[in-house]
């Protein structure tokens, strides 16, 4: 995570993390691993909250087999990570859940995704 922070940063490039860990089986928001706010924290680069809406419909949990569909994209806003340290990434993880959370119109963890 530390080379990843780093080639971000000296590379100016972007890295897509899903911070779930994996597929929630009932579709519902989980807990964030704090992997993507350690890497944006050591790239000083700000975390973008992004939201998949409808991949249920497209690939649905336990399946192999997509079907056609329509996927939305949520962007969030930008979350500063400049002067942050490691030591933030609870909150940062936390903020980027909360927004998240919003863009897929659910309180955290309650509602489930469509």
């Amino acid at each position: 995570m530390t080379t990843a922070g780093r080639m971000m940063r000296e590379h100016r490039v972007s890295l897509l993390i899903f911070p779930e860990g994996g597929r929630s089986p009932d579709g519902v928001l989980q807990p964030f691993k704090e992997g993507a706010a350690y890497i944006a924290i050591k790239a000083q680069a700000p975390l973008v909250p992004v939201a998949l809406v409808g991949t249920r419909k497209i690939l649905p949990f336990g399946s192999a087999v997509f079907h056609a569909g329509r996927v939305r994209l949520r962007v969030g806003h930008p979350i500063p990570t400049e002067g942050l340290t490691l030591r933030d990434r609870g909150a940062l993880t936390e903020a980027a859940h909360q927004q998240i959370a919003e863009l897929l119109g659910t309180e955290a963890g309650v509602n489930p995704r469509n």
